[in-house]
């Protein structure tokens, strides 16, 4: 969140056009992290993305004087303050940055330069239209199962409320009005109270006695499903007991398209499938501790130059413009994700998506998260997000934060009486309001906040509430610090929430610990000893460490800054809402001086990143080991340091770190000793400058490891744990091997700075994969103490594939439903003799003469009700998304010699040349994509089976033609294990044919390979349907093209495919229906030797008779209606008829089973085959199943089929001369399948069209 902003319009919202109070630029012509980097190797890379002239020369010439005159400042501010900064001067723009007047002036002059100009225009500009599309109305919530006691008891609880209350609830009350960084007003009559709402991801912000826990960043880091809950359990659990009922957090926005981005340290990493498993997790964790969870931010908020509105100048925030692929497949994924795990609120972001305001995006709010994703709980801005009123809660905004209008801390809501006078003048429906209000107080008693136990109501009735302020650090305090109210009461109570014996510092400890990545360990120099080598004990000599670099001290404090806003000391956290205030912060000299063991260690150590040349000999000449402490830092944009404006300005360490370790691993020991380097960052470092320097033996990315830093480390250095962290972004080489996706846009290209996402799936590993670009670390990433090997994976299918997911599951739940009538305005009247609060937000109207009706000029497409997504149903999306559709089995040995834990991590690579069927678009895929992990661990020597569930979701990829997620059916599947992106030892693929799926009857087309008489073509079809349908889908698995190259070795048979066999093997391989041939066995055959003899035996079977065989066939179940496998004759041409060439093939034997039985195919059927003048080929093919049963049941089988293609394709399959330059993707079949009988048992397959296809030898039948 920020705390400033101005007015701009929005695309759906419907206000006029103004200008701010207050403005402020922040930017940098020179784009380095210090003046020294800026002689160095890689220059800073700029996105100018053709900025107008005017535009470009006049940002240029003010943001470079704005920065000079800040740095100054910064560094004023920072050398006069040594202690914690006083939470009183956390208000606006002068108490954060001191520097209103020079912002002001700066504002000034370019807004005079634009008029003199004549370009005014600037500041009445509007985003572009029509971009992103309309969806009305709002979904009401209550339709889930798991919210259904919920919404019963809020439906009882709004029904009584006045409208006033209903406006309060939905809401903020105005910054610094309360004790919390946001706060509802209460519905008192009905028993509702106040809402607090606090930071943030990290920690709670603004409070004391409560964990500083490692970054979003570092637990992702970690990998480790069991950590990311138990830090959201334990980060809930102290929420609880502040007094907290909404936790801001967590963030899985931005992803981290951008390296250089000033908030993904607040999120999980740069792959959507790990954001989306460790947000998920810690949301579980915070919910289950009783306190809201919220998903943030929503969506491609990516980076934080031109994220809102004035906070850089413009009058418009930056526009992110992706396409719906692109928004669902990476953006999108890990708020799914976070819905499925039951999050009961989502903070919408501050910029445009695609020219609409995120927190006014109808498409966005009402269309995919409400209905497309069945969100139930309710959307809130971020703080100053909201850019209209009612267009926005039309738009599916639920409620307004802190409360505060256009500009910060105004006291003019664009909801709080607003919202009342439009309920008032008709201009927003009683529905949508009541709708709002439902789903807040639905979250209310979803996370059971209404157990007066556990949630004692706040003064005068009870002891609940915060009990802590965000604005003063003093006891006895403001209760309405942001008004004009004196009035005075203990604030702050100094709740210790860290848990008994400090157990939430030792679980922040161990993420930490598990959070740093060992990327590189030459000689095995890593973990040291406490004690030293033996060797030199044993000599009587002291081991002589140098510990070097500002990052290993405590430098003046971890709090000094507001809100952790200046790179100084050891580098715990980012800066700005998603910080927290440290109770304590162990620096890593701290901690490396108490585990080494003084007697025989002996410690050097300069807290600096400069070396004086005087001290250099004794400093680094006579030392054995030396240990260098670099950092990068940034954060949100309502803060700058030292020249970076929340976006770092490139990847290379800051404050000369990299100059630091070129001398230290260059004079260390004289240049004979080790150097260890130690890494804390926010995101990816390039560290070319010094990696491959001889001295440089071992690097640990220690990320941002919160408050348990130096023992974190320790733990590491030293070996008590192993190395187990992985890194969750790519390591490059440069900035610019990110690509133009990657680079930030430092200067705004437009009124409207429009940055288009062209890159589109392909980030961080995906877009070096795509490019083949070698970073230094790759994704996923990471070295440990031990060993292991990966082998034996198995791939078992549990579900059929189809292309589409089922039908989106009607709603079994009603929402509530309400008087729609309007109140009587006199009820929302400011209550006689009530006391106004200065700058305060109220629900109530000052006057009932203000209320007028009329025509309200709703957004263009209000009226057109929008039918819902077949991606929807169910929290999440369609529940048939998540159904486990494949399990993947590896085993994983720790074959070095000590306890160790590794990542399998499970990747998944796309068949190519897939056609969207609904647009003809070529679908392109990233070369893998992550789609499953697991941390393990296990002892020296030992094995483990890991299993990882992939869902039909991981398989599928968002047609933007139909609007869902669309599972290719043809072609290969790729499913590669290893430890990271680029180390994927073992592998398996999965192949399918054709898989359709429908409700009536269909058609549909497959491919048959080529078609010939040398050809055998060996099919195994599975009928599949739902319970209710019996059967309207098929899956075909096959071998194409089994060839031999003379006529006796001409005929191959089913066992031969070796995809037949995987799929009998993984399905069912403890089958007991066996197959047996009636003239030799299908199984095994032994070629005729004596080719030339062309007996009865080899024209029928292709082979010589031997002992019967058998192969399985799997089980029926309830998803598999009927399979089938037969054993055909070779073809015989039966001569010209009046409509074509007619040939036959008899049937041999065969057998089936289905869900309703199982049984042999009668010999005598016979298939019929018609080469027609056209071209096209009829088959006709008539089989008779006989059941298992006592007696047994016949049921007659039919099937039609045609092949069809170009007409010179198909004249070169009947030309044995030509048949072998066939395209096998050049023709294909068209085949229905009949069932009939009159057996009682089995009528009803007399009512089902069945579709699939049979064995397919050569041209001879189907």
């Amino acid at each position: 969140m920020t705390r400033t902003s101005g007015i701009s319009p929005t695309r759906e919202g419907l206000l006029p056009q103004g200008s701010p109070s207050q403005q402020q630029f922040h930017d940098d012509p020179q784009r380095s992290s210090s003046d020294s980097d800026r002689q160095l190797d890689e220059p800073a890379v700029h996105n100018h993305r053709s900025a107008p002239g005017f535009l470009q020369q006049a940002a240029q010439r003010w943001f470079g004087k704005y920065q000079s005159q800040e740095t100054t400042h910064e560094k004023q501010k920072d050398a006069g303050r040594v202690k914690a900064v006083k939470k009183t001067g956390r208000r606006g723009c002068c108490s954060r940055f001191r520097v209103c007047f020079i912002t002001s002036g700066v504002l000034l002059g370019l807004f005079l330069i634009l008029s003199g100009s004549g370009v005014l225009w600037v500041y009445k500009s509007s985003p572009k239209d029509g971009q992103s599309p309309p969806w009305y109305p709002s979904p009401q919530g209550g339709g889930v199962k798991a919210w259904e006691e919920s919404y019963e008891k809020a439906a009882v609880m709004v029904q009584k409320m006045s409208l006033v209350e209903k406006v309060n609830i939905t809401s903020g009350t105005g910054w610094s009005q309360d004790l919390c960084v946001g706060n509802t007003g209460p519905a008192s009559e009905v028993g509702f109270p106040a809402l607090c709402l606090q930071d943030g991801p990290l920690g709670l912000r603004f409070n004391d006695h409560a964990t500083a826990f490692p970054a979003g960043i570092t637990v992702g880091a970690t990998w480790n499903k069991d950590l990311m809950y138990q830090k959201g359990k334990a980060h809930g659990t102290q929420a609880k007991l502040k007094g907290i009922n909404i936790l801001l957090g967590p963030s899985m926005g931005p992803l981290g398209r951008m390296p250089a981005g000033g908030r993904n340290w607040e999120g999980f990493g740069s792959d959507p499938v790990l954001q989306g498993i460790a947000a998920s997790q810690e949301i579980k964790g915070i919910q289950d501790a009783g306190v809201i969870a919220t998903a943030k931010h929503l969506v491609a908020n990516e980076q934080e130059h031109f994220r809102q509105s004035f906070e850089w100048g413009l009058p418009n925030a930056m526009s992110s413009n992706l396409d719906d692929r692109t928004l669902h497949e990476l953006y999108l994924w890990p708020f799914a994700e976070s819905i499925r795990a039951g999050v009961a609120s989502v903070m919408c972001s501050y910029q445009l998506l695609n020219n609409s305001y995120a927190c006014g995006n109808s498409k966005l709010l009402n269309g995919i998260l409400k209905d497309e994703l069945g969100f139930q709980g309710f959307t809130q801005s971020d703080w100053l997000a909201q850019r209209s009123g009612v267009a926005s809660a039309l738009a599916g905004l639920d409620m307004t934060m802190p409360g505060d209008g256009l500009i910060w801390q105004d006291g003019n809501s664009l909801f709080g009486p607003r919202l009342t006078e439009a309920v008032l003048n008709g201009s927003l429906p009683v529905a949508r309001l009541n709708d709002m209000v439902t789903r807040v107080v639905a979250a209310w008693y979803q996370l059971k906040q209404d157990n007066q136990t556990q949630w004692p109501p706040p003064p005068p009735e009870g002891t609940g509430g915060p009990n802590f302020s965000s604005f003063t650090d003093d006891k006895i305090g403001l209760i309405h610090p942001g008004s004009d109210d004196k009035t005075k009461a203990e604030v702050n109570k100094f709740v210790d929430v860290q848990g008994k014996g400090n157990s939430n510092g030792k679980l922040a400890k161990q993420i930490a610990s598990e959070g740093t990545v060992l990327v590189k360990n030459d000689d095995g120099i890593l973990p040291l000893s406490k004690k030293g080598p033996s060797k030199r004990r044993d000599a009587g000599t002291k081991y002589k460490v140098g510990i070097f670099g500002e990052d290993a001290g405590p430098g003046r404090g971890p709090n000094v800054c507001p809100d952790r806003s200046c790179n100084q000391g050891t580098l715990g956290s980012g800066w700005g809402s998603g910080a927290a205030e440290f109770p304590y912060l162990v620096p890593p000299l701290e901690a490396l001086e108490s585990a080494f063991d003084s007697d025989s260690v002996e410690i050097t150590s300069l807290l600096s990143n400069e070396i004086p040349v005087k001290q250099t000999p004794s400093l680094l000449d006579h030392q054995d080991i030396c240990i260098a402490f670099i950092n990068s830092d940034a954060g949100e944009g309502f803060e700058a340091w030292n020249g970076i404006r929340a976006d770092r300005n490139d990847l290379f360490a800051q404050k000369g770190g990299d100059q630091l370790v070129q001398r230290v691993a260059r004079e260390c020991g004289r240049g004979k000793s080790p150097t260890v380097v130690v890494v804390h960052a926010v995101g990816p470092v390039v560290l070319e400058r010094w990696i491959d320097l001889p001295g440089v033996k071992a690097v640990l990315l220690a990320n941002l490891p919160g408050q348990e830093s130096g023992n974190a480390l320790a733990h590491v250095l030293f070996g008590d744990v192993d190395a187990s962290g992985r890194l969750p972004y790519t390591i490059g080489k440069s900035l610019t091997d990110y690509g133009p996706g990657g680079q930030i846009m430092y200067y705004p290209n437009g009124v409207v700075p429009q940055q288009d996402f062209t890159d589109r799936l392909y980030i961080d590993y995906r877009h070096y994969d795509k490019e083949d670009i070698t970073p230094r670390y790759e994704f996923g990433f990471g070295l440990s103490y031990t060993t292991f090997e990966f082998s034996n994976v198995t791939v078992v299918e549990k579900k059929p594939k189809s292309a589409l997911p089922a039908a989106r599951p009607d709603a079994h739940l009603m929402p509530p439903t309400y008087s729609t009538e309007t109140p009587d305005p006199s009820t929302a009247l400011f209550p006689h003799g009530f006391r106004k609060l200065r700058k305060r937000i109220y629900p109530y109207i000052e006057s009932t003469s203000d209320i007028r009706t009329g025509k309200y000029p709703y957004p263009e497409g209000y009226d057109q009700v929008q039918p819902p997504s077949p991606a929807g149903g169910a929290e999440g999306g369609n529940p048939d998304l998540y159904t486990p559709h494949v399990t993947i089995s590896i085993d994983l040995k720790n074959t070095g010699t000590r306890r160790g834990k590794q990542v399998v991590q499970v990747y998944i690579s796309f068949p190519e040349g897939i056609i969207d069927p609904s647009t003809g678009d070529s679908i392109d895929f990233p070369v893998r994509q992550l789609r499953g992990f697991e941390k393990v661990e296990l002892e020296a020597g030992k094995s483990q089976s890991v299993r990882i569930e992939l869902t039909r979701k991981d398989f599928s990829y968002w047609s933007r033609g139909l609007g869902n997620w669309v599972m290719p059916t043809e072609g290969t599947f790729k499913i590669s294990v290893g430890a990271s992106s680029r180390d994927l030892p073992v592998s398996a693929t999965l192949h399918y044919c054709i898989e359709n799926r429908n409700t009536s009857s269909v058609n549909f087309t497959f491919d048959m390979g080529r078609i010939g008489d040398g050809d055998i073509h060996a099919a195994f079809v599975e009928f599949r349907a739902k319970e209710s349908d019996k059967c309207l889908s098929a899956q075909c698995i096959y071998c194409q093209s089994v060839r031999a190259k003379n006529t006796s070795r001409q005929r191959s048979h089913l066992l031969e495919c070796p995809a037949y066999l995987n799929a009998m093997k993984e399905h069912n391989p403890d089958n007991p229906i066996l197959h047996e041939a009636v003239n030799g066995s299908p199984a095994q055959h032994t070629p005729a030797k004596t080719p030339k003899k062309r007996d009865v035996d080899t024209m029928i079977n292709g082979f010589q008779a031997s002992a019967p065989q058998t192969f399985p066939i799997p089980k029926p179940n309830l998803e598999r209606d009927f399979q089938m496998s037969v054993q055909l004759n070779p073809k015989i041409s039966v001569g010209p008829g009046i409509w074509g060439q007619r040939n036959w093939v008899s049937f041999i034997s065969g057998h089936w089973n289905g869900r309703w039985g199982k049984g042999t195919v009668v010999p005598g059927g016979q298939d019929s085959q018609l080469i027609a003048p056209d071209l096209s080929t009829h088959i006709d093919a008539n089989y008779l199943l006989q059941t298992h049963d006592h007696p047994p049941a016949f049921i007659a089988v039919k099937m039609d089929g045609w092949r069809v293609g170009p007409r010179d394709i198909l004249e070169k399959l009947e030309d044995p001369t030509q048949i072998d330059d066939v395209d096998p993707k050049s023709y294909s079949f068209r085949v229905y399948v009949h069932m009939e009988t009159g057996d009682a048992r089995y009528l009803h397959l007399n009512t089902g069209m069945w579709i699939g296809s049979g064995v397919r030898r050569g041209t001879e039948g189907t």
